[in-house]
């Protein structure tokens, strides 16, 4: 029984509707225990992929609906992970089809599980089976329930760098939820509702959904070398994350190069609250494609449960600091060994940052005032770590190469004074021309040489630029003036005039808390609602008045010092989420 409706699209441009072309659209109904070719087209535990699998003229202009009544549609055996195109490592109960959508006519009453045994052993590959592989473009999955159980993933997207590519899929008002693994079954750690690998300019939007896990709520990752950035949409979604450590998400940036949107609108979170975001592993390979900055991930939204953000992304850049108050720092990219270790990028366009950064001539730079000191950030990453290939090809050492003959100047310009930096050896020794051994020279020992040129003016280190990107949430991040200088971590207070001071212990509320050092009558982003850590080792936190342990439910206010908070403060005007956790509102 196949059944064919006319549906009509119509879409608003400029305020005039305009139809657009009609598409057959192709019905197949399933029940767990209908009559086929009386009240169904396919039935039994096995109907709904049955039903995919007799589906071969599905295209853009003859799509299907699989619709869905009410039942359990269960997979507890190996054997029943057997899904047309599965193979060695990507078993799945239900395998999706490009132009294929399934529906169910009521969320809670359509449940698709899998489960497998937990005492298949410990060497059984668990990792290799998953309720849903969906890697199928334009194939809607609604109003389902779908669980796991000893497995990998309720759902699975993963088409690596080009499978998915600039595919479009909806998955709304559902159910995905995790029941955890155990014992043999633990061999796969990860047991989230939902495991994402974007691939180069897909779009995946989760919309009235909930996805619940005994860890984290969500993993996504992007992949390598994308050509359009990926887009990935959550709107008024529920994440429930039950693990002890708090995570709630994972998201990992790893080397698209372009700015991949993760929009969250309207969700809420239950139990967990941490962002994890990193690059690990960092996919792209080749000398060219090793950025600086290996945060692509560009999270934005509004209306969200409030989160912690924890950073910890790669892509080390040389930055230098100056010791001294006021000044500047600056590299000269005329010097020989600045297209090596610095940028190979010499443009002389100027580009001012919200936060007075500027970039020019292919590094970054920033003017300091009094204890807020200046610096120049080098655009090549010259971390000594191993490429995802097993390749040693970006350390100071391996950029510098053999200079015992021909010696490379680093000239940097320290409060107006020129200070030459000569490098004069062979850094690279063995690794000349064999990428599979690291330079002679470690980072340590190149950066000890620059120090002994500058170090009593300046401190000298690698910094990961992408742990200073923050989500963009606009009902969270506020970009603003500030009336005096102002450190990373500080708490502030909101004047009439618009701009912002270091709060005291005579203000009632506070305005939020410095996200960077701010220098007086510049701008600086605040977060004005989020959780904040107090450990002062993390690149996001708040700064107090003591090492103090901070406990679940202290109320805390500020500081004699102006700007830092304070648990002994008799004015609370904050609170402390967990343990060394600060809540902002």
């Amino acid at each position: 029984m196949k059944h064919t409706c006319i549906l009509f699209i119509l879409i608003l441009i400029n305020n005039i509707n305009i139809a657009q072309p009609l598409f057959v659209k192709n019905e197949i109904i399933v029940k767990i225990d209908g009559k086929v070719g009386v009240d169904c087209d396919f039935s039994g535990n096995r109907g709904i992929q049955n039903a995919i699998e007799s589906i071969k003229d599905a295209s853009e202009n003859n799509r299907y609906q699989i619709l869905i009544y009410p039942g359990i549609y269960k997979a507890n055996s190996t054997k029943d992970f057997n899904s047309e195109g599965s193979g060695v490592g990507n078993y799945a109960f239900i395998r999706g089809k490009d132009f294929v959508s399934i529906k169910g006519t009521r969320r809670d009453s359509v449940i698709i599980s899998g489960e497998l045994p937990d005492n298949l052993g410990k060497s059984f590959s668990y990792a290799s089976y998953q309720t849903f592989f969906w890697n199928a473009n334009e194939a809607n999955i609604e109003s389902v329930t779908i669980t796991a159980k000893n497995l990998r993933y309720p759902v699975h997207i993963d088409g690596g760098q080009l499978g998915m590519k600039n595919a479009k899929t909806k998955i709304s008002d559902a159910k995905i939820i995790h029941l955890g693994n155990s014992n043999d079954a633990q061999n796969w750690p990860a047991p989230h509702p939902i495991g994402l690998g974007m691939s180069d300019g897909q779009e995946l939007i989760v919309e009235n959904s909930i996805l619940q896990s005994p860890t984290r709520a969500l993993a996504m990752h992007t992949n390598r070398d994308f050509k359009k950035k990926s887009k990935l949409v959550f709107k008024n979604c529920v994440f429930i994350a039950t693990g002890a450590d708090k995570d709630l998400a994972t998201l990992e940036s790893l080397g698209s190069k372009k700015p991949d949107d993760i929009l969250l609108i309207n969700c809420k979170w239950k139990d967990g609250y941490v962002f994890l975001a990193h690059d690990w592993p960092y996919l792209s390979t080749g000398i060219e494609n090793q950025n600086y900055n290996h945060c692509d991930l560009k999270v934005h939204g509004y209306g969200n449960s409030s989160f912690l953000w924890n950073p910890n992304f790669r892509g080390y850049a040389l930055k230098v600091v100056s010791k001294s108050d006021d000044g500047s720092v600056r590299f000269d990219p005329n010097s020989s060994a600045f297209s090596a270790i610095i940028s190979n990028e010499k443009s002389g366009e100027e580009i001012t940052l919200y936060n007075g950064e500027v970039c020019k001539d292919g590094y970054s730079y920033r003017d300091g005032k009094k204890e807020i000191r200046s610096y120049a950030i080098g655009h090549l990453d010259i971390g000594d770590e191993v490429t995802f290939n097993k390749k040693f090809i970006k350390s100071l050492g391996k950029r510098l190469g053999d200079c015992s003959i021909e010696h490379k100047t680093l000239v940097v310009d320290i409060n107006s004074k020129h200070y030459e930096i000569v490098f004069d050896k062979n850094y690279v020794g063995k690794g000349l021309n064999n990428d599979n051994i690291p330079a002679s020279f470690s980072n340590v020992q190149i950066i000890d040489e620059i120090k002994s040129v500058i170090g009593d003016v300046a401190e000298v280190t690698l910094w990961a630029v992408g742990n200073d990107y923050y989500p963009e949430l606009s009902d969270c991040i506020d970009t603003i003036t500030a009336s005096e200088n102002i450190l990373n971590g500080m708490v502030v207070y909101k004047e009439k005039s618009g701009t912002v001071r270091k709060a005291t212990k005579y203000d009632k509320k506070i305005y939020g808390v410095a996200l960077d050092d701010i220098i007086e009558n510049s701008m600086g982003r605040i977060l004005i609602r989020g959780y904040l850590s107090t450990d002062k080792n993390q690149r996001f936190k708040v700064l107090t008045d003591s090492n103090s342990k901070i406990e679940k439910g202290d109320g805390m206010g500020i500081s004699e010092t102006p700007g830092l908070a304070s648990k002994s403060a008799l004015n609370k005007i904050f609170f402390a989420k967990d343990d060394n956790i600060i809540s902002i509102k």
